[in-house]
């Protein structure tokens, strides 16, 4: 019997073979564990998707629901909504499938990921199991042979809350119902642990077992995730009302006002500069400007030019005057003050003012070396500093002072001090301006007072010599009818004396207190116990010594005590220091006699200490009371001053938890009422081979 021959396979059924085994075999594995509660998480994303019979796919986000249209499903249609759209929905098989992650994992939206329908779970598979109706439990499944329903749960009013694909009145959704007594437990194979917010971390292990936290984060280290925790920085500052509610700030503090505490706001003032590199974070300072470069804005700096005095009290707040020096007082300090004495001449351009601290309009300069007479330590340019010298506006490097009135000679109208010449500057109305005579006795009327004429009755015997020295007697005869009584002080008989106990002796020696000027006195040799008495005194320090010429030395006078302003003896004139006499033997500072070594040092500022001398106090330099560096120079040191800045930089978050979409409407289906036919699974791959083959024995 010739058996008809075979026809080839078509191109298209090996593949369609291959895809059958590939089916079969996933269906014969066991689904990927997943916990009860991760099952309803995923479940609840379909509520408010739409009906689509033999449908299985949905978008978690709620988008594109689809649109069902019609009744009596399957006759019904279903279409894409809102437009532009694909077309999206479930049927009750293909929802649960899903839920289940059963044959195995597909993404929701992606279609044909099952291949069962409603009567399907009424088998045995390696997916799921029976159970029996008094213990099905959350995830489980409820079932009969025209629907199925996704159990959620029981209230404590007995109502069980369910998700299902009910139809396309209905559409896909969350809500309480009965169960009838037809449907059957089932329960989805390898369950994982407890997890009751389907974040994939058992409860046991879940720091928020109720709220979805994958990462289990806990800001504060207090045990409660932070997805859970009405204050996640444990600050005593609920969430909802901190402003930093990942960083601890019981103040609250808000610089800016923009609603973001300063512990989390990265520009606290709001200024556009990061605070990490804002150097004033608390104070809007866009320009940065930092006058004293110490790090720390003019904006919030109390003291922009460093110099040690705030800015409410500185007088020039960003140019450095720790004295606060202001000549003219106009309130602006000298060195930000262009014309700092107020005297109309600008310091600089234009002008130049020779003294720019101290006023003065007619700009004097006596000794020419562009310093103003009024600012000038030397004002006459004699080398001494105007307060130590005696004519500080006549340059008179000797200093010579003969009546020690304080006042030097050069620029002393009296020089003698005896009153004479007061209303000259120039001593001629005195006619002895060199020797106290305040009476301007002229014997010989020649115009030089007999102090200080060596023939004072001019008969043209000098006075030493003359027998009269006060009567005309060019013959020396023995009569001197001017000739005063003998001197009560030593009984001497000596013509022209005036002693101390003469109502009409002149003003005391100022040498020798206890002895008056007594210039007429010739020595006396038979006076041998008076020191001072019977001797000329002359010298502005007297002594008998031999470096003292102009007194003569009376070989029975004991030596007189040494003026205490030359302990040597040796009488000269310092020209730096009237204080002191000039003399080799005591070397000293021409400039400080509290100099010890003698060294130059600043002639202008005695309190600059001398750059040789190494020993150098704290306090001795320009500026007192800072201690200067060891080299003496007196340089005062800048302090450190160290400013901290606030670092906001922490693990920032949003802390939003994953929220439960499903709070949908409560929809009652009456018990024992039809659902709609999941007939879009019919469509198995038995069937399909079927169908196959019986096209293949008609082609024959």
């Amino acid at each position: 019997m010739n058996r008809p021959s075979r026809r080839p396979l078509t191109p298209w059924t090996l593949p369609l073979l291959l895809l059958v085994a590939c089916w079969s075999s996933v269906a014969a594995a066991a689904p990927r564990p997943m916990s009860r509660d991760a099952i309803i998480q995923l479940g609840k994303t379909v509520h408010g998707s739409s009906y689509f019979w033999g449908g299985d796919t949905w978008r978690q986000s709620g988008t594109c629901p689809g649109k069902c249209v019609g009744s009596g499903c399957p006759n019904c249609s279903h279409v894409p909504y809102p437009s532009g759209c694909p077309n999206l929905g479930a049927d009750c098989s293909g929802f649960v499938s899903k839920a289940w992650q059963v044959p195995g994992p597909i993404a929701t939206y992606a279609p044909g990921g099952h291949p069962y329908t409603t009567t399907s779970f009424l088998g045995s598979s390696p997916h799921w199991s029976g159970v029996p109706r008094a213990s099905v439990d959350k995830a489980d499944a409820l079932v009969n042979s025209s629907h199925m329903v996704l159990y959620v749960g029981v209230d404590k009013w007995g109502g069980k809350s369910v998700l299902e694909c009910a139809g396309c009145s209905y559409g896909c959704y969350y809500h309480y119902r009965t169960i009838a007594s037809s449907f059957v437990g089932r329960r989805r194979a390898n369950l994982s642990p407890a997890d009751n917010d389907a974040d994939g971390i058992p409860d046991l292990r879940d720091n928020c077992p109720r709220k979805t936290n994958r990462g289990q984060r806990d800001t504060d280290g207090d045990g409660r995730g932070d997805a859970c925790d009405a204050d996640m920085d444990n600050d005593r500052v609920l969430n909802t009302k901190d402003n930093c509610p990942l960083v601890a700030n019981p103040s609250q503090r808000d610089t800016d006002s923009d609603r973001r505490g300063n512990a989390c706001d990265s520009d606290d003032d709001n200024d556009l500069v990061p605070d990490v590199r804002d150097n004033c974070p608390l104070v809007r300072n866009a320009g940065q400007t930092d006058t004293d470069g110490d790090g720390l804005g003019d904006a919030c700096d109390a003291d922009d030019d460093n110099d040690g005095v705030v800015d409410t009290r500185d007088n020039c707040i960003k140019q450095s005057n720790a004295n606060q020096s202001d000549a003219d007082r106009d309130g602006r300090g000298d060195v930000c003050d262009h014309d700092d004495d107020g005297d109309g001449v600008d310091d600089a351009y234009p002008a130049v003012d020779n003294c720019a601290g101290v006023a003065n309009p007619n700009q004097s300069d006596i000794d020419r070396d562009g310093i103003g007479d009024l600012c000038d330590p030397d004002a006459d340019g004699d080398i001494i500093r105007n307060e130590s010298d005696n004519c500080p506006t006549f340059a008179n490097f000797d200093q010579g002072d003969q009546d020690q009135d304080g006042q030097g000679d050069a620029c002393d109208n009296d020089r003698d001090g005896d009153g004479a010449a007061m209303r000259d500057p120039t001593n001629e109305a005195d006619n002895c301006p060199d020797v106290p005579n305040p009476e301007q006795e002229d014997v010989d009327e020649d115009g030089l007072g007999d102090a200080c004429d060596s023939d004072r009755d001019g008969d043209g015997v000098a006075n030493s010599a003359d027998n009269c020295a006060d009567t005309y007697n060019p013959e020396q005869g023995d009569e001197c009818p001017n000739n005063p009584p003998p001197d009560s002080e030593s009984g001497d008989p000596a013509p022209g004396d005036v002693t101390s106990d003469d109502p009409t002796a002149p003003p005391p020696n100022p040498f020798n207190p206890g002895d008056p000027i007594n210039v007429f006195e010739p020595d006396a040799p038979a006076d041998p116990g008076d020191p001072t008495a019977n001797e000329p005194e002359l010298d502005p320090y007297p002594s008998t010594g031999p470096d003292n010429p102009d007194v003569p030395i009376d070989p029975n006078d004991p030596p007189e005590t040494e003026s205490p302003e030359d302990p040597d003896g040796t009488p000269s004139t310092d020209p730096y220091d009237p204080s002191e006499p000039f003399d080799p033997n005591h070397p000293g500072n021409p400039y400080n006699p509290n100099d010890p070594d003698g060294t130059y040092s600043d002639p202008y500022n005695p309190n600059v200490p001398d750059p040789s001398n190494p020993a150098n106090p704290p306090g001795s330099g320009t500026n007192p009371g800072e201690e200067d560096p060891a080299d003496g120079s007196g340089v005062l040191r800048d302090p450190t001053r160290t400013d901290g800045a606030i670092d906001p930089s922490g693990n920032l978050g949003d802390g939003v938890g994953y929220g439960d979409r499903g709070d949908g409407g409560y929809v009652s289906i009456p018990a024992g009422s039809p659902g709609c036919g999941c007939g879009g699974a019919d469509v198995s791959i038995a069937g399909l081979v079927a169908s196959l083959l019986a096209l293949r024995r008609r082609r024959r």
